[in-house]
């Protein structure tokens, strides 16, 4: 949350900025989309980099380093040095992003598994909405825009402090090598190795597992390409409102600007709804085709049955926003009505399309997922840049119709992805391929897995 709070915080206060920097509110707005491009150059190194050294690690790295940075921008005078800082959040905070997907796969079986990645995917939701709500309440009452990156910092730095009290880590192969690690010191004997033991980890390796691996995946999945695209268009259209829904509530209705960045809570209680609805009905739906098919797994397009909703209400509700808030006749309500459903519909998606990467990647969704996170960052950016320049050429109405009837052209995806995914899914063959490093040769190891370690030199050393 503190991360997605991070990427739209300056959008209220981008006056501020120009009044006190004496920059042009392009200059400005580039707070917000270096930020993103932030997004696209860290899950190319967490992601990847947690799949060797673990997940915990990892987070208390990338905490640590945003924590700072959101520290500094309040500390920031000249306009390049909040820029620079910007980027360097944007990059670790990329990371909670990334990792927190990859350790819902981690703790969560199957049929539990779409629970954690609901409450995930509504914590971005909850830092999108309440990024306007006090950046409004700092415009509003004349507060200093330095304000919003300390409360990041604080918040931040609360976050560090439950993870490296409270946060355990969960990759099963690193837990796997730290056991073998502690058998071979123990005993003395060194044929007991994880698998994980066998990845190198010098520079060539690392920068295969960062900037080759995902980029083998996204080509070589079609599957993962797909939907890989389709959540570039719908999260770069989460931007969007922060270039619309003003124009909406101060320029048609003359809200204030409190009232205007309240009006934003609506994105986060339609996703708030249809996180509940997830867990009550589709969530026991679940559980039930798993007792259904016990022992054997429940194919993961089964995921893709929520999306099918998302995608439908999509597009209507970014038509509808565009339509009925361009006219002062019109009550603001109905705008506000249409950002919640977009909310609604935006999370239906992430929790099909992310349930989906992890059931069908494993131990490797880390990397598919960050491979996810870089593509949909950039068409963010490249959005957010456009977006103002769309809205003004256009106008509200017909700028929604544009982007509603593209959003509608691509709604038979998750019912196109359901057919054809089983399919594709037996055919795949990247993810060996791609985890496949020269090692310790096999000869001189004993290969332990989890039923191994359980016996009796494990708990002679524990």
């Amino acid at each position: 949350m503190n991360s997605s709070f991070g990427s739209s915080a300056p959008a209220m206060n981008i006056a501020q900025y120009v009044n006190y920097f004496g920059v042009s509110k392009g200059l400005a707005l580039s707070t917000i989309s270096l930020y993103i491009a932030g997004y696209v150059a860290g899950p190319l190194a967490w992601g990847p980099a947690s799949e060797i050294y673990g997940r915990r690690i990892i987070f208390i790295i990338s905490v640590s380093i945003y924590t700072l940075a959101c520290l500094g921008c309040g500390f920031s005078e000249k306009i390049y040095q909040i820029l620079i800082l910007r980027f360097v959040a944007g990059c670790s905070g990329a990371a909670s992003i990334c990792i927190s997907g990859a350790v819902i796969g981690d703790v969560f079986e199957a049929d539990m598994r779409g629970i954690g990645v609901s409450i995930i995917s509504l914590a971005p939701f909850a830092g999108v909405a309440l990024s306007p709500v006090i950046g409004g309440w700092i415009e509003a009452h004349q507060i200093s825009w330095k304000w919003i990156y300390w409360i990041s910092a604080i918040s931040s730095a609360f976050s560090l402090i439950l993870v490296v009290l409270f946060f355990s880590e969960t990759y099963h192969p690193t837990l796997l090598q730290k056991k073998t690690r502690k058998i071979r010191n123990v005993t003395g004997d060194n044929r007991y190795w994880a698998s994980l033991d066998q990845k190198k980890t010098d520079l060539r390796s690392l920068m295969h597992n960062s900037f080759v691996k995902p980029f083998l995946m996204l080509f070589h999945e079609p599957l993962l390409f797909m939907i890989t695209l389709y959540m570039s268009f719908v999260h770069g259209i989460l931007y969007m409102p922060f270039e619309m829904f003003p124009l909406v509530t101060k320029r048609v209705h003359h809200l204030s600007a409190v009232k205007s960045g309240v009006s934003f809570l609506a994105l986060l209680v339609g996703g708030l709804i249809m996180a509940i609805i997830y867990l009550l009905y589709y969530t026991p739906k679940y559980r039930k085709q798993c007792a259904l098919v016990a022992p054997e797994e429940v194919s993961p397009e089964i995921r893709l049955e929520i999306g099918k909703i998302g995608a439908i209400v999509f597009p209507l509700s970014i038509i509808m926003m565009g339509w009925t808030g361009n006219y002062l006749c019109v009550s603001v309500w109905f705008p506000i009505l249409a950002l919640g459903l977009m909310g609604a519909s935006i999370l239906s998606l992430f929790i099909a399309f992310y349930t989906y990467l992890i059931d069908s990647y494993l131990e490797s969704c880390a990397t598919a997922i960050s491979i996810n996170i870089v593509v949909r960052s950039l068409f963010g950016s490249l959005l957010l840049f456009f977006g103002e320049k769309i809205y003004d050429r256009l106008g509200i109405n017909w700028a929604s119709t544009l982007i509603g009837s593209i959003a509608l052209l691509l709604s038979p995806l998750p019912f196109v992805l359901q057919t054809k995914a089983a399919k594709n899914q037996q055919n795949s063959q990247i993810i060996q391929k791609v985890d496949q490093f020269p090692g310790f040769p096999s000869s001189k190891l004993c290969h332990i897995n989890e039923t191994f370690i359980d016996r009796n030199p494990l708990k002679a050393v524990a």
